[in-house]
């Protein structure tokens, strides 16, 4: 095992066993430092399966800035059903790097493109 120089975050090695409880540890510490450091704004969209053109979507909210100083999480909202979250899974939606304009963002499904809506939770990330 070894540790980040920054926030000794726990990393192991390539012959170490996966320990659940040190990935645990890693996500409070880094949540725990981001609290501190950032602003997080939140915002709640339906994201219709018809939003998707070649793998991608385009999200639209006035909550969007230009340039964030951060970055922009996309995630699921809590309470979203088994079926939206496998199809968030097999997508793997990420933004799209530069896309993002004030009130849009594009994102890419990476893998299997939803054939459902998905309730999507945009953090977005302030320094």
């Amino acid at each position: 095992m070894r540790y980040a120089p920054n926030y000794n975050l726990k990393i192991p090695e390539y012959d170490d066993n996966a320990d659940i409880s040190d990935i645990d540890d890693n996500f409070d510490a880094i949540d725990a430092i981001l609290k501190t450091k950032t602003e997080i704004d939140e915002v709640e969209i339906t994201l219709a399966a018809s939003a998707w053109s070649s793998g991608v979507a385009t999200i639209s909210n006035e909550a969007i800035p230009t340039n964030p100083d951060g970055d922009v999480v996309v995630t699921l909202q809590e309470g979203a059903t088994d079926a939206q979250e496998k199809a968030a899974g097999n997508a793997t939606i990420k933004p799209v790097l530069g896309s993002q304009q004030a009130g849009s963002l594009q994102i890419r499904a990476q893998g299997v493109v939803p054939a459902i809506a998905l309730p999507i939770l945009l953090k977005i990330v302030k320094k």
